[in-house]
């Protein structure tokens, strides 16, 4: 075979020191898939120690497997293990194999041995030395890898990790946790299990830092996080919107726009994604998003849109808008005129005879809804209007509906002149709806009355 650069003992400081910890790590960590996948081939290594592992232009390669012993079915005779077989390597080799039956050493064996190269390896010490200090005790931060070490190398194999996998997973976990993200392994595979792990953890911090092996993997994310936006949990939907708007790559407008729409699992529909997706939206150029808003077929939430079009020109978003309105996208909620409020305060000039029509319509367009759609977002003249309107037409107004007509004046900005003389109209008004009220009231005493004979 060609030379190797160096050994992995070359990595091994002489004293514990931080400088060069992430590179060092990314080695180990890239080593324990190569044992993994002896291991997954029924290969177990027996004499694993930093001298072992080869290094080729900064990559590591597992070597000298000479005493390594191999499941049965794969070998002939002459390689079966020898049962009384002796290790010499005190400071890597597991208590089973200094006693007992060298064919019952597993794979827990070489978890032993690659625990102790990982403290030695953040350390500097060798892992069999009396009164070795935790590792949290060279740095406050390391108390996750004292656990990941001393489940490695428990005296019992049945207490250590079961396999290799298994404490890949927790190193990188406990790496990314610690800051070194940069120890993880580089394959694309591990870089989207770290970003789903990443992005399912109930911690904000952990969360934030998904976007470290999204940058490793590039266009290869896309379809993990386009998936995670439909996760049930909605804070891991929402870290993957955050990201797919850090990216903002045009691959993911149709799953943004997606997020924009209610989920309709329930009796009525839940916008639970449409600030997030509108969020993520926002990082695109203007005239992205001018599509997105043309091509919305769903119901969205005016609040949502308004996020979307966030610094937009008005000139160029009203007709989009407007044409939302028309074909009822805009989700009505609690008898809202939906949308209508929304146009207003985009474009108030446009969007007014949409408001005078529905108010002189014959439709179901009442008072109430005048003051809550379109009053607070006109000027006031127009304001005036809308006062006069419902005050020259009593019989369409309820005495419980002359109390909102009364606050609009009295805290609008109006002459005092106008102020009386529309208090005097809804004094007027109000002794109208009182004899209607009495009326009915009277009238149905009386269908109530017994009949005589």
């Amino acid at each position: 075979m060609r030379r190797a650069s160096s050994t992995f003992r070359d990595f091994v400081p002489t004293s514990f020191d931080l400088s060069d910890l992430s590179t060092r790590l990314r080695a180990f960590t890239q080593s324990l898939q190569g044992v993994s996948y002896l291991h997954h081939l029924g290969i177990v290594h027996r004499d694993l120690k930093p001298e072992n592992i080869l290094i080729f232009q900064g990559v590591p390669r597992i070597a000298d497997l000479g005493i390594a012993h191999v499941a049965p079915g794969f070998v002939n005779w002459s390689q079966l293990t020898v049962p009384k077989e002796r290790l010499m390597n005190r400071d890597y080799y597991a208590p089973e194999q200094r006693h007992g039956d060298a064919t019952k050493v597993d794979h827990r064996a070489d978890i032993y041995a690659l625990g102790c190269m990982l403290y030695e390896l953040i350390s500097g010490i060798a892992p069999t030395r009396p009164n070795m200090p935790p590792l949290k005790e060279l740095h406050k931060d390391f108390a996750s890898l004292d656990t990941i070490f001393n489940k490695m190398t428990a005296h019992a194999p049945s207490r250590r990790y079961q396999n290799i996998d298994a404490v890949i997973d927790d190193l990188i976990w406990a790496l990314v946790y610690i800051g070194i993200p940069t120890a993880a392994p580089s394959s694309d595979a591990d870089d989207k299990n770290l970003l789903v792990k990443l992005l399912s953890s109930t911690n904000a911090a952990n969360q934030s830092k998904a976007i470290e092996p999204v940058m490793r993997l590039g266009t290869a994310a896309l379809p993990v996080l386009h998936e995670q936006i439909g996760n049930r949990r909605l804070d891991i939907a929402v870290a993957a919107y955050r990201i797919l708007g850090e990216i903002a790559n045009e691959s993911s407008l149709p799953y943004l726009q997606a997020g924009l729409y209610p989920r309709r699992t329930a009796k009525k529909p839940q916008f639970v994604t449409g600030k997030y997706a509108a969020a993520a939206l926002c990082s695109f150029p203007p005239e992205v998003r001018l599509n997105v808003l043309d091509s919305i077929t769903d119901e969205v939430k005016p609040e949502d849109v308004a996020l979307l079009i966030d610094g937009l020109n008005a000139q160029d978003c009203f007709p989009l808008l407007l044409k939302l309105y028309q074909d009822k996208r805009f989700y009505r909620d609690w008898g809202e005129r939906a949308g209508l409020s929304f146009l207003l305060r985009v474009d108030e000039e446009h969007s007014w005879p949409i408001a005078e029509s529905l108010m002189s319509g014959d439709g179901d367009f009442y008072s109430f809804m005048a003051f809550r759609d379109i009053y607070p977002h006109v000027n006031v003249s127009r304001k005036r209007r809308i006062i006069d309107h419902f005050l020259d037409r009593p019989q369409s107004l309820s005495s419980w509906e002359l109390p909102r007509i009364l606050d609009a004046v009295t805290t609008g900005k109006f002459p005092k002149d106008y102020v009386r003389r529309v208090c005097n109209r809804i004094g007027e008004v109000a002794d109208v709806a009182f004899k209607r009220y009495a009326e009915r009231r009277n009238s149905l005493k009386s269908s109530k009355q017994p009949k005589s004979n």
